[in-house]
């Protein structure tokens, strides 16, 4: 699936290119010895008087290794909804927990600790950028982001614009940030006018806020935010733009997100930079350069417009894709070895999870299963 190639890209990109949305440098209380060899077992159960019953939300403590009070808004790790796992911090829960995957237990075992972990990410509120990323990950094997020039339209209420991203880090050229620095993120737009293509413009945010250094509530700590309308920078500290409608779009380094009344489609896939399973194809990602791709941005024009799914933002969760679902039978399966390291609300605890069985119930889920694999300490 998409959404998954994007998920796992993106939680290696992030951490490897300097953080993410809210990281800091917690360490568990003591030395640690690993993860655990054997998994504490999790149910939650999503029916109700034998039914499934889709807002049943259950809150579970990672320390305890027990169910909570959901209203502890400090004490829970995993926020389980029907079919959805939330983290403590991001969109619920007053915490700084987080999570890194998804990968297989065994790679994840390579850490001896979550301290080792080079990133952690929260669920966070995306869309049209989210579900189709815009980079692929480390295929020079030098833990670099490369652009595959996908386009996006995006519709504010009163013009429509086409975009696409080209750079992830500051240029040889730049006093400040540094050259080289991840987070610097350099877009080109255009108007989409009456089928009549305005000039575009390019430009470079610094958009590398963040990183294990900025606690979440860090002043630095926010998105950068950018109007189409007067082409220029917002400066909007992310409690202001929660009620403003000054700006269209955000970046924090790879993460977009769009304001209320805004939507976003993708209008060029790219499809060439991907074999058939959605796998990146190393040598075009390293062979494309803007230039090269730009006649697909060029191509995008008003004619466009009617054929585009645009789509807002919506609440996301990190931990996701852990199924499949079927719409013509209706039936769920389990994917197999999806396992993510989760931060504590507390942010000094660590442990493996993943989800190892489910159950259903006239085609809806009943149950999950959670395995938990907890950060030892040494004695």
């Amino acid at each position: 699936m998409n959404k998954s190639l994007l998920l796992i890209a993106m939680s290696a990109a992030l951490a490897a290119c300097g953080g993410s949305d809210n990281d800091n440098d917690s360490t568990p209380s003591g030395p640690s010895t690993g993860f655990a060899e054997t998994a504490n077992q999790f149910v939650v159960d999503y029916t109700v008087d034998g039914a499934v019953n889709h807002r049943v939300e259950t809150c579970y403590d990672i320390e305890s290794n027990a169910k909570v009070d959901c209203a502890q808004s400090t004490i829970w790790d995993l926020r389980l909804t029907y079919a959805g796992i939330w983290l403590n911090g991001g969109l619920y829960g007053e915490g700084d927990g987080g999570a890194f995957g998804p990968q297989t237990l065994a790679d994840l075992r390579s850490f001896e600790g979550g301290e080792q972990v080079p990133g952690f990410f929260n669920d966070s509120v995306g869309g049209t950028f989210l579900d189709n990323s815009w980079y692929g990950y480390n295929l020079n094997g030098a833990h670099k982001l490369l652009p595959n020039y996908r386009v996006y339209a995006i519709d504010n209420g009163d013009k429509q614009y086409k975009l696409r991203l080209t750079s992830f880090y500051a240029a040889q050229d730049s006093v400040s940030p540094a050259p080289g620095t991840s987070g610097v993120v350099t877009f080109e737009y255009e108007e989409i006018t009456d089928g009549v293509m305005a000039t575009s413009e390019t430009v470079t945010l610094d958009a590398s806020a963040g990183g294990f250094g900025a606690a979440a509530d860090a002043p630095e700590n926010k998105y950068t935010y950018f109007s189409f309308t007067t082409g220029a920078e917002v400066a909007l500290t992310d409690t202001e733009a929660a009620t403003s409608d000054a700006w269209d779009i955000a970046f924090k380094r790879s993460n977009i997100k769009l304001n209320s009344g805004v939507e976003a489609a993708l209008a060029e896939a790219q499809a060439d930079f991907y074999d058939a399973d959605g796998s990146a194809i190393k040598d075009k990602f390293l062979a494309a350069t803007s230039a090269s791709e730009q006649a697909e941005f060029d191509g995008v024009d008003s004619s466009d417009l009617a054929t585009l799914e645009f789509a807002a933002d919506e609440e996301k969760s990190y931990i996701t894709d852990w199924y499949n679902y079927d719409f013509r039978t209706h039936e769920f399966s389990l994917v197999a070895d999806k396992n993510w390291v989760v931060r504590t609300a507390e942010s000094d605890h660590y442990a493996i999870v993943n989800v190892s069985d489910f159950t259903t119930t006239q085609g809806g889920l009943s149950s999950i299963t959670l395995d938990i694999y907890p950060q030892e300490e040494a004695q």
